[in-house]
């Protein structure tokens, strides 16, 4: 359930960070069109939205909200030093 969490919550924040035109710049070399960077976005919206219900169907509404958080926050930082790390190599 940990790994199904953190995967969730991963591939949201990196969505989420595709839906932005900085990052997109970043990691493709030129921003995506405003249609694809909204469709990113929703995604990884959907996906936290959809690891949210994981762990509350998992865990239940208080502890599930608790554990959606301390795995929302590990994921965004994964993601954030992904991010840097990729920026330091260029």
């Amino acid at each position: 359930m940990h790994l199904l969490l953190s995967g969730l919550c991963a591939i949201g924040f990196a969505a989420l960070a595709l839906g932005m035109a900085r990052h997109q710049h970043e990691l493709l070399g030129r921003p995506l069109p405003r249609a694809a960077g909204l469709a990113w976005r929703a995604l990884g919206a959907l996906t936290l939205a959809l690891a949210w219900g994981v762990a509350w169907g998992g865990w239940g509404a208080a502890l599930g909200a608790v554990m959606f958080w301390a795995h929302a926050m590990l994921a965004a930082g994964v993601v954030y030093l992904g991010l840097m790390v990729h920026r330091r190599t260029l």
